[in-house]
C-alpha cells in the first residue's frame, strides 16, 4: 500500500484546499515558508491522531518530538472556529490489509449478507478527517470521518463537541462493497418495504429512521437512504477504536447476526484506518544529520521511527552495516 495523494484545508498556511499528488519519489521545492514542511507535519499529525487520539498535541512524536504548539498553532490563522481537514488517498496495490471477517461462512446463505471482506476487492480507498476545536472540552477532536472505497463515498461518522456519543451518520448501502448476491425473488419485496439490501434492512428495521442525502462530489448524483443513526464506541470524537471490532447499539435476536453485522461495519470503517496507520508507521521522515557521532557514541541496534528525523538512526544503521563487513 502507498499514499498517492494528500489534500489539506485550513492546515497551517493552507487555507483553501491544496491537493498534492505523491509518487513513489516526490520532490517538493520552493522558498521558505511556502508549506513544504507542513505536508510532512500533516502526515505525522494524522498518525498521532490515529495511534493515540492526540488531536491537540504539543509535540509530534515521530518528528523527534518536535514542538508544534497544539491545534491552535496548526489551524490556519490560529482561528479555533475553523476545521482542519486532511484527506489521504491510498492505493492498495493488491494488498488485502486488515480484515475482521470471521463468521460469514456460517450465516451468509441464510441472511444474504456480504460474503467477502467489504474492502478486500477495493483497489484504493480515501479517508478524510475533520478536526475541530471543542470549547466545552477545551481540546481538539475529530468532528467527522469520511471514507471512500474505489472513489465512491461509502460512510460518514460524526461526533458533537461533547464527544460523548459518536454516530454512524450515513452509510451508502448501494455501494458495491456492501451489496451481497441478492435473491431476485426477494428484491422487489425488500424495495417495497424501503430497504435496498439485507444489510440495510438488518441495520434499520424497527429503528427510528430518517431520509439522509449525500452528494459525493459535483459529478455524482445525490444518494438518499432511510437511515437510523447508529451510536458506536469510539475515541477522539468520531473515530472508531482501531484494531478492534466495532461495537454499535445494534443488537439482533440472533447473536451471530449481531456479530456478522459488526464484522461488516468493522471491515468498512475500521480496517481502512488500521491500514492507514500501518502505512504511516512504516514511513520515515529522514532529516539532516543534526547529530555528529563521536567515538563514545553507542549505536542503538533498534532505531525507532522518531530517530530518523534527527539523523541519529542513520548512524545506527551505518554502524550495524560496518559490523557486518
Amino acid at each position: 500500500m502507498r499514499i498517492t495523494e494528500i489534500a489539506l484545508t485550513n492546515f497551517r498556511s493552507f487555507q483553501a484546499t491544496q491537493t498534492i499528488p505523491l509518487a513513489p519519489v516526490t520532490l517538493m521545492f520552493g522558498p521558505n515558508s511556502v508549506g513544504k514542511s507542513s505536508v510532512l507535519q500533516a502526515l505525522f499529525y494524522l498518525q498521532q491522531i490515529l495511534a493515540k487520539g492526540h488531536c491537540d498535541p504539543q509535540r509530534i512524536d515521530v518528528l523527534g518530538e518536535k514542538h508544534i504548539g497544539g491545534f491552535a498553532s496548526l489551524v490556519n490563522g490560529g482561528d479555533l472556529n475553523k476545521r482542519i481537514v486532511i484527506k489521504l488517498h491510498v492505493a492498495k496495490n493488491d494488498s488485502i490489509g486488515a480484515t475482521y471477517n470471521q463468521l460469514y461462512e456460517l450465516i451468509n446463505e441464510d441472511f444474504g449478507l456480504t460474503v467477502d471482506s467489504p474492502t478486500a476487492d477495493a483497489a484504493r480507498f480515501a479517508l478524510e478527517l475533520h478536526i475541530a476545536w471543542s470549547k466545552s472540552a477545551e481540546t481538539a477532536y475529530v468532528a467527522c470521518y469520511k471514507l471512500w472505497l474505489d472513489d465512491t463515498l461509502i460512510a460518514e461518522l460524526t461526533s458533537d463537541a461533547g464527544m460523548k456519543q459518536p454516530v454512524l451518520a450515513w452509510l451508502n448501502y448501494q455501494h458495491p462493497a456492501l451489496l451481497a448476491e441478492l435473491d431476485l425473488d426477494e428484491a422487489p419485496e425488500r424495495e417495497a418495504e424501503g430497504f435496498v439490501s439485507a444489510l440495510h434492512e438488518l441495520l434499520n428495521a424497527q429503528r427510528p429512521i430518517q431520509q439522509v442525502s449525500h452528494r459525493d462530489s459535483w459529478h455524482m448524483p445525490e444518494m438518499t437512504f432511510a437511515h437510523a443513526e447508529l451510536g458506536f464506541k469510539g475515541f477522539a470524537g468520531a473515530l472508531p477504536l482501531l484494531g478492534k471490532r466495532l461495537e454499535t447499539t445494534v443488537e439482533h435476536d440472533d447473536p451471530r447476526i449481531t456479530t456478522r453485522l459488526h464484522e461488516i461495519l468493522s471491515d468498512v470503517l475500521v480496517a481502512p484506518l488500521d491500514n492507514m496507520l500501518t502505512v504511516l508507521n512504516q514511513s520515515l521522515c529522514i532529516g539532516p544529520l543534526r547529530i555528529v557521532a563521536d567515538a563514545l557514541r553507542q549505536p542503538n541496534p533498534y532505531p525507532e521511527q522518531k530517530d530518523w528525523y534527527s539523523g541519529a538512526a542513520a548512524w545506527d544503521v551505518v554502524s550495524a552495516l560496518s559490523r557486518q563487513h
